[in-house]
């Protein structure tokens, strides 16, 4: 484990990034943990609350929200899009489809390139103290954990200890691997034995072949474009694949990154015709 971090540090650097090597018992010491074999300290790390940072984002762009209004389907009309919902028919010029993992049941020619993937998560009852103070990532990311002010620990993944089970759009939390969370968190910081676990939930991810973002045309739609494939980490990537997007809808010659995400990276995709559209 010490071996692999030093090994990220030199690779990091390389990029650009600040990152600190910090010796196993040194971690354990101001993790107020036991069992960790070392860590890479990224102080350009933070901790935020997903749901209202994109209830901010939202209002922020002063953009028209449909919400409760799931696309059973898409078909050309006239040069535009229309999209079929129980509420009403819209049409648009151009869509952008940023479903993640949910794409192929819009879309099935597209399933080739993201599949779900359920995460599950655990969250105890208030701790005494607040004795975590930065996001913990562990076993290669299979582990992640944070403690909030009020002392509620969160605690999720396992899931590569249930891969089988952890595939597909069931939303929905598993005794086994739950089970496995406690185990983790119990082991790695015994002063959590006496929290009770308040809530349990879980979530389906998206996951492309090579683990790493997907854009590409939707088939049959010029200039619209789809998004997915992020594979757990849509927050880290979301707003520069936003930019991203916008440039590729938008004709922007040469967009940033579409070179390294773009869906023509894979030897399958002529086969399912799509294709990134004007801008590349």
């Amino acid at each position: 484990e010490e071996a692999r971090l030093l090994d990220s540090v030199s690779l990091l650097r390389a990029d650009g990034m600040p990152v600190a090597f910090i010796p196993r018992d040194e971690t354990n010491r101001r993790l107020v943990a036991r069992g960790y074999g070392g860590a890479l300290y990224v102080p350009s790390g933070a901790m935020l609350h997903p749901v209202r940072l994109v209830r901010h984002l939202a209002g922020e762009s002063e953009a028209r929200l449909l919400t409760h209004h799931r696309v059973a389907a898409l078909q050309e009309a006239g040069g535009d899009v229309v999209l079929e919902t129980p509420v009403r028919r819209i049409r648009a010029g151009q869509v952008v489809l940023a479903l993640n993992a949910y794409l192929p049941q819009l879309v099935p020619a597209l399933s080739p390139f993201v599949r779900p993937v359920r995460a599950q998560m655990l969250a105890t009852e208030p701790a005494a103290s607040r004795w975590l103070q930065v996001p913990v990532y562990s076993h290669e990311g299979y582990y992640y954990l944070r403690q909030l002010a009020d002392g509620v620990v969160m605690l999720g993944g396992a899931r590569h200890l249930h891969a089988d089970e952890e595939q597909g759009y069931e939303d929905a939390t598993t005794e086994a691997l739950q089970a496995d969370l406690l185990r983790y968190l119990h082991f790695h910081f015994p002063q959590a034995r006496g929290l009770g676990v308040r809530h349990r939930w879980s979530g389906v991810m998206g996951f492309s072949p090579d683990h790493l973002p997907v854009v590409g045309a939707v088939p049959g739609l010029d200039g619209s474009v789809w998004a997915a494939g992020f594979t757990g980490h849509g927050m880290g990537f979301g707003f520069r694949f936003g930019r991203l997007l916008a440039d590729v809808v938008l004709g922007t010659p040469h967009p940033d990154g579409l070179e390294l995400f773009s869906v023509r990276r894979f030897p399958h995709a002529q086969t399912t015709r799509p294709s990134v559209p004007a801008g590349e």
